[in-house]
């Protein structure tokens, strides 16, 4: 924990609840990117205002006593405003150590938040850096420790390189608020092995959600550079194909490949690019994507189709199952080898499938078996299903007119795609464990357990089978009520 050169075990940390009375959690860090600057600026401006008050005065000479006023009261928001008025005001030496040792002793993530923005604005040293060095790797304070950092490295620009140097140990929201600092440091952010740094990470280490760090790291690299070296660069090359498959396929919020100036040529420079590598299953994915997204520019600004020519003849030319099979040997590859087996229903390599879904069970050889399988595979998913929930567990439990908590989900997402394929099925034992899935206590199995009614073969379906369905057009989660409204449509022609 003490060492500021790796990275920080969250689960060591108490958990970002939603609220008192829940145990739904953010991820750290989430909180802060979703809530914004929508905190109760004042209240926070207004307590700040009167606990320095009151330290100066001498009736608070604890940090404990500042944990008790700050506790839980949230800082994104209104830090800014609060560090503007003690910038015009002043504070004492007194109160930015009472701060910091809140921010090392608090149990309180606010309260750490307020420790960290206060309790830094003064005592620059080395003792004080390696401690911000260690918050910062937790992506709950990292916004936090960065601003820090920032500060000091005005009296001593040599500690500007330490945000570069926390890229490896940062996650998800952590390594994104760590990019959105960097890339405004024109002495880092303009140094190009910075940049490959930013680029490599960010899309590694961003926590499955790319779509916010992306487009602004594709707008303060020379993203153009990086397209050439991937040519023979594996690490530029599998960083590069993820920036470039959310530039495509998610530019919400910030922006996709259309919002850049040069977005076109970049494309087209991606598209040769992957020409000069020996094809693998992300060239594959990059141009069944690239010609999706290009056919669906021509049809909205009539644009010229010499560029999806090439698309196509390259497709036609890579796709193969000996380059699919590769990506299934392949851990980092094997969702997307998946996925695109699925989509195009290569079924000359179900047996592969299968031996990948044996060895290492996932919801990608699932949703495989369940789409183009057959009755033998449909059967071998049936007889799994425990090895992802508890049956006689789940019977214990209560009826939930909400979705159940985060912490309950373990391999629900697993059992609902399998849940689906039993209409498909349709034997005596796939029908009575689709019966005891549309009653099931979580909402996401009974909607499940509807769209496997809606595949059913309508001389399978029975009277009981028609009461679960009108059950569920009265269940009180909204999406239940909708794959139960499908359910029905298909039993209609009964």
């Amino acid at each position: 924990m003490r060492d500021p050169n790796c990275q920080i075990d969250e689960s060591q940390f108490p958990k970002i609840k939603l609220g008192v009375d829940t145990e739904l959690s953010f991820a750290a860090g989430a909180m802060d990117a979703v809530w914004g600057g929508h905190s109760g600026q004042d209240k926070g401006r207004e307590a700040v205002e009167r606990i320095l008050a009151e330290i100066d005065k001498g009736t608070i000479v604890e940090w404990k006593q500042i944990d008790a006023k700050l506790h839980g009261m949230r800082a994104i928001g209104c830090v800014d405003s609060v560090l503007e008025d003690i910038r015009r005001s002043g504070i004492s030496f007194k109160a930015v150590r009472l701060f910091w040792t809140m921010a090392k002793c608090s149990p309180d993530y606010e309260a750490v938040k307020w420790g960290l923005a206060i309790g830094t604005l003064s005592g620059i040293g080395e003792e004080k850096l390696h401690d911000l060095l260690i918050f910062a790797r937790h992506p709950e304070f990292t916004l936090y420790s960065v601003y820090a950092l920032r500060r000091f490295a005005t009296a001593k620009p040599e500690w500007k390189h330490c945000l570069v140097d926390l890229l490896p140990f940062s996650r998800q929201w952590g390594v994104i608020k760590l990019i959105e600092q960097i890339v405004f440091e024109p002495d880092l952010i303009n140094d190009i092995e910075v940049q490959r740094k930013v680029l490599v990470f960010g899309m590694e280490n961003n926590g499955g959600i790319p779509m916010e760090v992306a487009f602004t790291i594709a707008k303060h690299i020379d993203l153009s550079k990086f397209l050439g070296l991937a040519e023979s660069d594996n690490g530029v090359y599998a960083a590069i194909f993820l920036i470039m498959d959310t530039l495509i396929n998610e530019p919400n919020p910030l922006g996709g490949i259309d919002e850049l100036p040069d977005g076109k040529a970049l494309l087209k420079q991606y598209v040769g690019m992957l020409t000069k590598r020996n094809p693998d299953v992300r060239t594959l994915c990059a141009l069944h994507d690239i010609g999706e997204f290009l056919k669906k520019q021509q049809t909205i600004n009539n644009e010229p189709a010499e560029l999806l020519v090439q698309v196509r003849q390259l497709w036609g030319k890579y796709l193969g199952d000996s380059v699919l099979r590769e990506g299934l040997r392949d851990s980092d590859t094997r969702w997307r080898t998946l996925n695109l087996i699925e989509k195009l229903k290569i079924v000359s390599l179900l047996p592969e499938v299968r031996e990948v879904f044996q060895e290492n069970p996932d919801y990608a050889s699932i949703s495989v078996l369940a789409e183009i399988g057959n009755a033998e595979d449909l059967e071998l998913l049936l007889a799994s299903v425990e090895r992802f929930v508890d049956l006689r567990e789940r019977a214990t439990k209560k009826f939930s007119p909400i979705n159940v908590p985060v912490a309950e989900t373990k391999g629900i997402f697993e059992y609902g795609r399998i849940v689906q394929t039993l209409g498909r099925l349709a034997t005596p034992e796939a029908i009575e464990h689709l019966k005891l899935a549309a009653s099931d206590y979580d909402p996401a199995v009974r909607s499940s357990a509807c769209m496997g009614f809606a595949l059913m073969p309508i001389d399978k379906v029975d009277g009981e089978i028609l009461a679960l369905v009108k059950q569920r057009l009265n269940d009180p989660m909204a999406y239940v009520r909708e794959s139960a409204k499908e359910a029905s449509a298909h039993l209609a022609r009964q």
